[in-house]
């Protein structure tokens, strides 16, 4: 295939200020295959459709309730038979199961993708599930690109993705290429050649006109953080811990927002525990299962936004209220840090460190003009770095490179 060539210079180069009405492109026929239509998918979907492209989205199951599908609706194709047997015998049927072993109906899997004739398929991470469909999006003459959340640069690399690399290359005589949207560090980091930057995109249209908000209802900096509240790693009960210690001394709220499967969950229950516990009803308010635009708007009622998990893959809350105007707050190794410019546009503290955590809320909410500042610079950040025009022009010099004639 014959895509075109963007002049970005460096694909690194995060300053590139980009014009894409001044360009023409091919059209491509991509497919994605992901076991769930994850909240960051969205805003990639709609961005190469809004460019032209055509896009099917194949997943192993759907949750039409907390799933986005105003681009497009997943076709969910299930898992097959045999592993469905092997899994109720073992007894081992978890979510990483399904991810890397939870290989799909073949043939159904091959009917959908054959009627769609992919110029390229795109997978999340390595597995089995994943060798076969890019094996199968080769046979139908499809470049194959994997998507994944480890950094660009690491400080010491594993030597088991590129021999999988090489493997690929031999076997079809082409590159696996890899993007991620964690840079890492650049300066002390090992990377190889076929992995790039490419920084996710966020549906711009959710946030226009971008900058514009007004700050501190109520009197208050008011505060969101995003998060699953059954997992203990997005340290819900440690960001409380903070803003019990702070509370005091600031006008603050602070509102929780995040997936809630059943009330009597234990990490639940023990958050609701700690809020009674300490009196903190009054300054924090939660909010379960909201409705995905629904929380695009939730945003822009608050002023800063906190991802106090540890052990975090990426954050898309963290981009997505960044968007929205809001400074961000997060752990020095979760995802999103590469897009945190520390005392610009968010701080970092240090990952399980509590009272680092506190300190950098109390830094932020102390100078509400210096917010007021940061939130200009969110923006900014957002404008250079994670329009949807960005990340097309981004992956299409990445196409060009490795697979144009």
């Amino acid at each position: 295939m014959k895509y075109r060539q963007i002049p970005l210079g460096s694909i690194d180069t995060l300053n590139q200020k980009f014009e894409p009405e001044a360009y023409k492109h091919n059209s491509m026929k991509i497919l994605f295959f992901q076991w769930k239509y994850h909240p960051n998918r969205h805003p990639i979907v709609k961005a190469l459709l809004d460019r032209g492209h055509e896009v099917k989205y194949i997943s192993q199951f759907a949750e039409p309730n907390r799933e986005h599908y105003d681009a497009i609706e997943p076709i969910p194709i299930g898992y097959s038979r045999l592993y469905r047997f092997i899994a109720k015998k073992t007894g081992i049927d978890n979510d990483y199961m399904r991810m890397t072993m939870g290989w799909p109906p073949l043939e159904q899997l091959y009917q959908e993708m054959r009627s769609f004739n992919p110029d390229l398929v795109i997978v999340r991470n390595y597995g089995l599930v994943q060798a076969i469909v890019l094996t199968l999006g080769n046979i139908l003459g499809a470049d194959g690109i994997l998507q994944e959340q480890h950094p660009k640069y690491k400080g010491e690399m594993k030597r088991i993705k590129p021999g999988i690399d090489k493997l690929y290359q031999l076997v079809f005589g082409k590159p696996l290429v890899r993007v991620t949207p964690i840079r890492g560090n650049v300066n002390t980091g090992e990377t190889t050649d076929n992995v790039y930057y490419v920084p996710f995109p966020i549906d711009s249209e959710l946030y226009k006109p971008l900058g514009k908000r007004t700050h501190f209802k109520n009197g208050k900096v008011n505060i969101i953080s995003v998060g699953r509240f059954s997992s203990k790693r997005k340290n819900l009960i440690g960001l409380l811990c903070a803003i019990n210690t702070i509370s005091e001394r600031y006008d603050i709220h602070l509102t929780l927002v995040g997936l809630l499967d059943d009330e009597s969950n234990h990490q639940y229950q023990k958050l609701l525990s700690y809020i009674d516990d300490n009196s903190l009803n009054k300054i924090v308010n939660i909010r379960t299962n909201m409705d995905y635009q629904d929380l695009q708007e939730e945003y822009k009622r608050h002023d800063l936004s906190v991802l106090p998990a540890f052990n975090e893959p990426f954050g898309m809350a963290g981009l997505e209220s960044m968007a929205a105007g809001l400074p961000l707050i997060c752990s020095d190794q979760a995802g999103v840090s590469s897009n945190v410019e520390h005392g610009y546009n968010g701080y970092l503290f240090k990952e399980g460190s509590q009272r680092d955590l506190a300190e950098k809320i109390e830094l932020a909410v102390q100078n509400r003009d210096n917010l007021i500042a940061m939130s200009e610079n969110a923006i900014e950040v957002i404008k250079r770095d994670h329009l949807p025009e960005t990340y097309c022009d981004r992956l299409e010099q990445i196409i060009e490179e490795n697979f144009g004639d």
